[in-house]
């Protein structure tokens, strides 16, 4: 099926985030996978500290996961900077 994940408390990132959406298959829990797929990476516009990220095409036994970080870089010294 299709979701909305909302992420708030974006103000610090600045006014637009770079946004990685990746999936792990269901199989992944039981026999080792080499890594996520990576399913998109977009940039979006943060709205009042906060975007909206479609995931569409769920599959309800895959893990998944989403990274936010900033276009510019890291926020902070302890954040790694994102690998390009």
């Amino acid at each position: 099926g299709a979701n909305t994940v909302r992420v708030e408390g974006l103000g610090s990132f600045g006014s637009q985030v770079q946004v990685q959406l990746l999936s792990t298959p269901g199989s992944g829990r039981n026999t080792a996978v080499t890594a996520p797929t990576q399913i998109s990476t977009t940039t979006m516009t943060v709205s009042n500290g906060a975007i909206s990220v479609p995931v569409n095409n769920m599959n309800a036994e895959a893990a998944y996961q989403l990274i936010v970080t900033p276009v510019g870089g890291p926020t902070t010294s302890w954040q790694p900077s994102p690998r390009r």
